[in-house]
Parts: structure tokens; sequence; C-alpha cells
């Protein structure tokens, strides 16, 4: 008789676990829209971990062209100059890149699935996400950017912002490090050279979910060289390979800037774009950036997918959460290789000491010039460390649905808000290029901005 009152008792509260979010909106607040789907979680805790996902590519309606421009639209490119812009300062800001609807769909699908544990490539768990990263304009705009034929996803990360919170997802200025495991220096150097962009530096997105968002905050690289007082060109990010000797060192990954650079001295020359929906940054993971400062209850949702060429050494992170487990791809491709009588030297990567991205489509797949094949099936195998298991996906759903409890006073549905009181900060109409539906928001207080930054220390004129 214990033991079946035990064996209630825990499932009560598992399902209080899991199901009161839902039960204390509805009584509260009437609705349950702005709370993520809800996990099964017997299905969860009874089912194995499993490292192994078939994946469909062309299946959804984000693989259709209607998804992105209309039918008989010419394809958006980039206006002439927009890559020396680029390479300058290390980002750009598109305006209208995505059609809005497209956006509005897609979060609609994201977020009925979304728990923290999904943040990191979790177009591993969607086709939908799959085909909207693989079939979007992003692969086109990567490889005008880096200069080079084809371009393959890299990695993704998908981030809402809980309601109840007003936390920063990083707060710190920072260069980004989840792209490559060793290859920092190369990715610095990436986008002072346009040679070396092309072979071996990735290049991020970060597409606005909600209309009228504050995006990342940005330091261009001449406004990161005054702050730091280093030169750019001869800077290298921590990593120890032969190339980085000699060079001035500045920290990558979470440590952020150097411990002489003061926040508040960077968030003052910080450029602090807002986005619509459809709106876009483009940037080098080389780019000193951090989370925007947002009040409680203004709705903040990115996806954030990197690209690469074929021929970049990035391939991802070893300890990191959801990483596609390359090494075992190529495994299985030299099996097929073997089973096929194929010489040694044609198996991928085997006359080099070294794996490139374009070895391992199965991880990372082409995306630009787009595969003419459509719905077709393939294998992803994730590496087990860091894996989560069902207990580890019960725990967080449960917790990402809590504190999605409280809804945001904004309207989600529309995707309109209340005027937050925060404007757009230091943007250079150098750096926004406004393509078809989109709008600009450079031109207002250009004058005014241009004013405050003759007057700021270390001006250039390209700020």
């Amino acid at each position: 008789m214990g033991t079946l009152c035990c064996l209630l008792a825990c499932g009560g509260l598992a399902s209080l676990l899991v199901h009161g979010p839902e039960l204390l909106a509805g009584l509260i607040y009437g609705s349950t829209k702005h709370i993520p789907a809800r996990v099964h979680y017997l299905d969860s805790l009874l089912k194995p971990a499993n490292f192994k996902r078939r994946r469909w590519l062309g299946a959804t309606r984000f693989a259709e062209p209607s998804s992105y421009h209309a039918e008989g639209e010419k394809i958006k490119v980039l206006p002439e100059g927009s890559r020396a812009s680029y390479l300058a300062e290390g980002y750009l800001v598109l305006r209208g890149l995505i059609p809005p609807e497209t956006v509005l769909a897609l979060r609609e699908e994201l977020f009925q699935n979304y728990s923290f544990d999904l943040e990191k490539n979790s177009h591993f768990e969607s086709d939908a996400l799959l085909d909207f990263l693989a079939f979007s304009p992003f692969g086109q705009v990567a490889a005008e950017l880096l200069g080079t034929e084809s371009v393959h996803l890299l990695r993704s990360v998908l981030h809402f912002r809980p309601t109840s919170l007003a936390f920063k997802r990083v707060g710190n200025f920072h260069f980004d490090w989840l792209e490559c495991d060793h290859d920092l220096p190369a990715v610095a150097a990436g986008f002072l050279d346009s040679d070396a962009l092309a072979e071996t530096a990735p290049i991020k997105f970060n597409l606005a979910l909600y209309d009228d968002m504050p995006a990342l905050w940005l330091l261009n690289r001449s406004t990161l060289g005054a702050l730091v007082n280093v030169n750019m060109t001869d800077a290298s990010f921590g990593d120890q390979s032969p190339d980085a000797k000699g060079q001035q060192r500045l920290p990558a990954g979470p440590e952020g800037l150097p411990f002489w650079v003061s926040q508040e001295a960077a968030d003052a020359v910080a450029v602090r774009p807002r986005l619509r929906l459809g709106d876009v940054v483009v940037h080098s993971p080389a780019l000193a950036h951090r989370s925007p400062d947002a009040p409680l209850g203004e709705l903040i949702g990115f996806l954030s997918p990197s690209y690469a060429a074929p021929a970049s050494q990035c391939l991802g992170r070893y300890a990191s959460n959801r990483e596609c487990d390359w090494e075992a791809e190529q495994r299985r491709q030299e099996r097929n290789a073997d089973a096929e009588g194929s010489h040694e030297a044609e198996k991928p990567g085997s006359a080099r000491q070294e794996t490139l991205l374009g070895d391992v489509p199965g991880c990372f797949p082409q995306v630009y010039p787009k595969s003419p094949a459509r719905k077709t099936e393939f294998l992803i195998e994730l590496r087990r460390n860091f894996a989560t298991g069902p207990f580890g996906r019960l725990l967080s759903s449960s917790l990402t649905r809590w504190l999605f409890l409280v809804p945001s006073p904004e309207d989600t549905a529309s995707g309109g808000r209340a005027d937050s009181g925060e404007s757009e900060q230091g943007l250079p109409c150098s750096h926004e290029v406004v393509l078809s539906g989109g709008s600009s928001n450079c031109q207002a207080g250009a004058d005014r901005r241009a004013s405050e930054a003759r007057d700021r220390p270390g001006h250039t004129d390209e700020l």
C-alpha cells in the first residue's frame, strides 16, 4: 500500500511539473499560447537515449521558393559594395531579407516545441528549421560575402527569452567560439583578408523572431581596435597554433574583452540595431558583440545560424550539446568506399591530415548552390558526450514552460509590440542594406549620430 501511495504521489508531482504551467496560465490569464507545447513526459522518460536522427530535406513549406520571393520575382542579391563594407568592419544589417509572414510561420513552428535543451543545433530535430536554413537566402548571401562558390550549413542557435525574466543570454562583449574547436585565429583573420575569409572563416546571421526587436550590440573592427589599443590586423584570438605566434592576444569565447576595457566604455560606442520582422544582422564570429539590454516583458527571440565554405576547418566543438559526430560520418563513408572498391586516396579527406567542412556533408549539408534533389532523407549521428538523456529532456522542457508562465504584455500573435523607449544607436548607413520590403533605420538621426561620433575618442570616418 505504501509503495502504491508513493508511486501515485510521484506521478502527481510529475504531472504538476509538466502540466502545471498550462493549468495555471489557463486559470489566471485565460490563454496558454505564450507557453511552449508540453512534453509527453512518459514518452520522454521511457524513450531510451537515441543518438541518431533521420531528417528529410525539402519536405516542408520552408523549402518552397514562394516562402522567400513571389513567383517571377528576381532573387534578392546584395548591391555592389556590400562585401567591401562587410570586410571593412565585420558586419552588415540587411533590411527585408526574409518576408515577415515566413518569419511568423517559422516562429510558430519553432516555439511549439521549444525548450532550453533545443537551443543548439535544433535543426537536427526539426525538418522545418532545416529546410529554412537550407533554402532561405542565407546561403546565397553567405556565398557572396565569403566570395566562394559554395557554402555549407555549420551550426545554429535558437533562443526565446523567458517572459518572466529580464536576463541577457550573454551579457558581456565576447567573440564567438562554438563554430570552431581550434581554428579561432583563422576566424579572426578571416574578415581582414578576403582570401582567408573564403577559405576558413564562418559567417553568422541573427534573425529577429519578433517585430521591432533589439538585436545584438556590436563593436565594429575599428571601434574595437581603438578601445583595446590593438592593431586588429596583427591580432590573434587566443589559439595556440603556430600561425598565432607573435601576434597580440585577445580572449576568445565567453571570457569577454580584455580587463582594461570597461563594459560602460564598450556600451557607449556599440552599434545597437533594432530589427523588424525579416531584418537580419550578418556578422563575423570574430566581431565583438553581446546580448542587448531589454526590459522585463519585452519579447526577445532570435535564430542564429552559421555557414562556411567547404574548405573551412571549422567543424563545431567536441564539448557542446547536440554536435554532429562527423568522425562517425567519415567512418561510414570509408566503409561505403571499401564496399565499392574505391581507392584509399579517393576517400573524403584521405589525402590530407585535417578534415574539412565539405568532407562531411551529412553533418554540414551544402546549402548553396542548392541541390536540385528534394525530399532527401539522410542520417545524422550525434556525439554521445554532453548529449541530453530522457530525464534531462523532461527537466529542461518543464523548466522552460514554467519560465514562460507569465505572458508578455505585447501582442505575440501579430508580432506587434509597445514602444520600449529604446532607440537604435550608432548604425551607419554604409552598413545597412535595404532590400525589397525593408525600410531604413539609419537615416533617422544620422546627422546627430555623426556629430556624436566625431566627438568620441578614437573616431574614424567609418563610424
